[in-house]
């Protein structure tokens, strides 16, 4: 049976499994369309390490939330909400950020990844957050047109040039 719940500590080796499988799905899907995009997404031969460290610190200062996708047992996909400070100059002092968004194949289409976002939202207004932002590549249509069908709008782009 699949259900979403919070990720706890004991959760991130599998989360990191599953990292892996989304860092070498994104290089497939959206680098391989862009290849300008290569140089900026290398990752450190110690990523895996970094990764882990940066997912315990959120959890453990209670600066992020994990959330779950769980079959019998078996972690199937994730969610990594945080947050984080906004520039000082505005109003606005801290956001929500959904960080990290991950489901396996076999689970997609299902309206999960809808459910780790709703799981997120309440977290950040449990919070007191109430404002929230997501990053998508330009390379990929798809999760653009998921996250505005949850109302997410277009805000600003990055660019970015070698120098």
């Amino acid at each position: 049976m699949v259900k979403i719940r919070p990720g706890t500590l004991e959760d991130i080796v599998n989360v990191v499994e599953l990292w892996e499988q989304f860092m070498d799905e994104h290089d497939c899907a959206i680098v391989e369309k862009n290849p300008k995009l290569k140089e900026y997404t290398i990752k450190r031969k110690d990523a895996k390490t970094r990764f882990k460290e940066y997912l315990t610190k959120l959890i453990e200062t209670k600066e992020g939330y994990l959330s779950l996708i769980e079959d019998n047992g078996k972690v199937v996909g994730y969610n990594l909400a945080r947050i984080k400070d906004e520039i000082p100059v505005f109003k606005l002092e801290k956001m929500g950020q959904i960080a990290d968004l991950y489901i396996q194949k076999d689970y997609r289409g299902q309206g999960l990844s809808t459910k780790l976002c709703d799981s997120a939202i309440k977290w950040f207004k449990k919070n007191k957050i109430d404002v929230m932002s997501i990053t998508v590549y330009p390379d990929n249509p798809h999760a653009h047109s998921i996250y505005k069908k949850w109302g997410f709008m277009d805000f600003k782009t990055e660019m970015r040039r070698k120098i």
